[in-house]
């Protein structure tokens, strides 16, 4: 995915990955279907669906105040909760799994 145009995030690169899949498999003659076992897809929800996902979370800084002069960390990290949260809200699995038994 990263070849195509460069780097990106995790997810844009794993999307282009299966995009290039499908492109290759259609020109060597297949069907440009990926396997059923391949967790992730092309698949994306509906804007209304979209609409409803929870907010991105905000990573805790640590002001430029209390960091100046010191090799403190500037960005200190999500609670395991949050990261929790936001790669739910990020790749939408449960959106996806929900939606595909309806």
């Amino acid at each position: 995915g990263d070849a195509v145009r460069g780097p990106s995030t995790v997810i844009e690169a794993i999307a282009h990955g299966q995009q290039a899949a499908v492109a290759i498999d259609r020109h060597l003659g297949g069907a440009g279907v990926l396997p059923p076992d391949v967790s992730y897809s092309l698949w994306r929800p509906a804007e209304a669906d979209a609409a409803n996902a929870p907010a991105r979370a905000v990573e805790p800084m640590t002001p430029a105040d209390q960091r100046s002069g010191d090799f403190r960390e500037v960005v200190c990290g999500l609670s395991q909760a949050c990261a929790d949260q936001e790669a739910g809200r990020c790749l939408r699995c449960d959106l996806e799994k929900i939606l595909s038994r309806r």
